[in-house]
């Protein structure tokens, strides 16, 4: 999951849905 973490951020405003589906921790984890 690091090497998703790069677009990760991006991700998170385009689709939070799908971001949090994937990584899990990445709303928690900022």
């Amino acid at each position: 999951m690091r090497e998703m973490a790069s677009f990760d951020t991006d991700a998170d405003e385009v689709v939070p849905s799908l971001d949090v589906a994937v990584s899990g921790h990445s709303q928690t984890d900022r």
